[in-house]
């Protein structure tokens, strides 16, 4: 298996992932938007990105979402399109479903 081909499948996991984690939410109560919990979920283990950054991949992530857009494509856009990269992808649109009520 080539590198693109293992790292393709690692973000196809990681996309499955956030759909089922996005699944698990979808059912809850729409929690109020706290940008505050969302940075504080994300900004110890992702150091290289600034809180606007973030907050506003965030809101993106929200927009998509609302807008009918799976969290495997969401999760996907920020990691192609944003440069996030799959991880950080993940741990973006999982926090925006918890903290910021989409």
């Amino acid at each position: 298996m080539s590198s693109y081909q293992r790292s393709r499948a690692a973000g196809l996991l990681a996309a499955s992932a956030t759909g089922a984690c996005v699944a698990l939410f979808v059912g809850a109560a729409p929690a109020a938007a706290d940008t505050a919990s969302f940075l504080a979920a994300l900004e110890d283990r992702h150091t290289s990105w600034t809180s606007q950054e973030l907050s506003t991949a965030g809101h993106t992530a929200c927009s998509m979402i609302e807008r009918g857009t799976p969290a495997s494509e969401v999760t996907d856009h920020l990691d192609r399109e944003r440069g996030f990269g799959v991880a950080l992808a993940f741990d973006i649109v999982s926090a925006a479903v918890v903290h910021l009520g989409c």
